[in-house]
């Protein structure tokens, strides 16, 4: 099974943590993973080398529309099993850059949002500060 990170960053911080543990374990466990980094070509957190890293502003330049025709591109040739987008902007961005195409299968995970019904997508809170315990 192939699937695709999209995020804006790898540096420091929270979700960036959060993709480096699950791709880690998921490459561990046999499947094909491949991060996209939409701004800095930056890795803070280490990463199995089987874990494939592609930074669009490499590959793109610095302005947001190349950016967004290169991920479809990306995504269109790849074709991933499943785009998980992190944090909502990304989220966003990644569906914007799949309008029009076939691509059906993308989902985000973000942080203390609800539950929001996109058409074709599901946003996926996985964490919600407001929960009292």
């Amino acid at each position: 099974m192939k699937i695709m990170f999209v995020t804006s960053t790898l540096t420091s911080g929270g979700s960036e943590r959060v993709i480096s543990l699950i791709a880690n374990d998921l490459v561990t466990k046999g499947y094909d993973v491949e991060i996209i980094c939409l701004q800095e070509p930056i890795v803070f957190y280490s990463l199995h080398k089987k874990v494939k890293r592609r930074f669009a502003e490499n590959e793109a330049g610095k302005f947001i529309v190349a950016k967004m025709k290169w991920l479809r591109r990306r995504i269109i040739e790849e074709k991933p099993d499943v785009v998980i987008a992190f944090m909502i902007l990304v989220y966003l961005t990644t569906l914007f850059s799949l309008v029009g195409s076939s691509f059906k299968k993308a989902v985000s995970m973000t942080v203390s949002q609800p539950p929001i019904k996109v058409p074709e997508c599901v946003l996926i809170p996985v964490y919600s500060s407001d929960e009292s315990s």
